[in-house]
């Protein structure tokens, strides 16, 4: 017994012994060990951002108008509605059971909070995101080229329409005299067309 505590000894002073060749030795301590990794949040998103264009302005919240936050936000929802309708389709037919259910869940969820947040906007904010989002002239090339009027014509929802399929000898012809009934088989219709 005697021996193996000697031993233990011997190789723990071997172990603490920096000029032993032998062993590794004892590594000195890492001064980052009960460190956290950092927390990912806007602020970090923000810094990589600015990384990637430096020419976005320094301050994101003073710069621009009164209304950057408002569509920052509506970007924000955009981008996530975007990642769950990609994970949802792409993921359909590869996952089963909850894990579909959950990305079918957020892929509406999103889209809900999308609608909600435009739905909730005032007049005034309102129409700056119209400005901004649904701002682009109306494409009237084909209009202009073959002498079209640019509005389209009002079209009437509730009200006695004509068939555009139905043909003027299909309204002339009077089939109330006929009485004859059809009747007959196929090998009938077949000799009388001379195909028997």
């Amino acid at each position: 017994m005697n021996n193996n505590r000697s031993g233990q000894g011997q190789n723990q002073n071997r172990n603490k012994n920096p000029n032993n060749t032998q062993g590794q030795g004892v590594r000195p301590p890492n001064p980052n060990r009960h460190r956290r990794p950092p927390r990912r949040s806007d602020n970090n998103r923000f810094l990589q951002n600015r990384q990637r264009n430096p020419q976005a302005p320094q301050n994101a919240q003073g710069s621009g108008s009164a209304f950057d936050k408002l569509f920052r936000r509506y970007e924000y929802l955009q981008e996530q509605h975007c990642i769950a309708r990609r994970k949802h389709f792409e993921n359909y037919y590869k996952a089963e059971g909850s894990q579909r259910d959950r990305a079918e869940k957020n892929f509406y969820s999103t889209l809900e909070q999308l609608r909600d947040y435009v739905s909730t906007l005032s007049a005034e904010q309102k129409e700056a995101f119209e400005k901004k989002y649904n701002g682009y002239p109306s494409d009237t090339d084909y209009s202009r080229g073959h002498g079209l009027p640019e509005q389209a014509e009002r079209v009437k929802f509730a009200d006695k329409f004509e068939d555009p399929h139905l043909l003027k000898s299909q309204t002339e012809v009077d089939f109330s005299s006929d009485t004859e009934e059809s009747v007959g088989t196929i090998e009938d219709y077949n000799k009388y067309k001379g195909l028997a």
